[in-house]
């Protein structure tokens, strides 16, 4: 097939519709398609079904949106502030990213999907969720709270920036 760029016409969680030329023709089933994220992150995607009306039904091989989304859509919905204090990661990824000149806050919050629940509690019940959460042999990561304000901002090093979020928009 000659070389044809196709447009992202849908996206719902990792499944991604693209829509073609089909004067250059459409892509074979299992073919794999490439997208680059606004992070430059490359994203495989491979063809599933030819749906009609020129467009490919596709699945991502990689996930499609990442911490950054998720937090900056629980404070648009919630009106309040999200600090992230507590970066979740562990130093020897951390030595690997700097060791080989990497931006770890890009991999961290762009990265794809995080594949765990993400969610906030009220203070009051903090104590009684960790000892649900070791009684149940269910780890809980703790990475920041919730303040008065809107958005989402990192703190790290008596530095802080606010988090944009770089995952893409299912519904744009």
């Amino acid at each position: 097939m000659a070389h044809n760029t196709g447009k992202i016409v849908q996206i719902i969680g990792p499944v991604v519709d693209v829509a073609f030329d089909t004067d250059k023709g459409l892509p074979n089933i299992f073919d794999a398609l490439v997208v680059t994220k606004e992070t430059g992150q490359k994203v495989v995607l491979e063809c599933q079904q030819h749906i009609g009306e020129d467009v490919v039904r596709t699945i991502a091989m990689d996930s499609s949106d990442g911490l950054s989304t998720t937090l900056n859509e629980m404070s648009k919905q919630s009106k309040k502030k999200i600090i992230i204090n507590k970066i979740p990661i562990n130093k020897d990824l951390e030595n690997y990213f700097k060791k080989h000149n990497r931006d770890l806050n890009s991999a961290i919050f762009n990265g794809g999907e995080e594949y765990e629940f993400v969610f906030t509690i009220p203070s009051k019940y903090r104590k009684t969720i960790i000892k649900n959460s070791i009684l149940l042999k269910t780890p809980i990561i703790e990475i920041g709270y919730v303040a008065s304000g809107k958005g989402v901002y990192v703190q790290n090093n008596n530095e802080e920036f606010k988090l944009k979020d770089l995952g893409w928009k299912h519904f744009k």
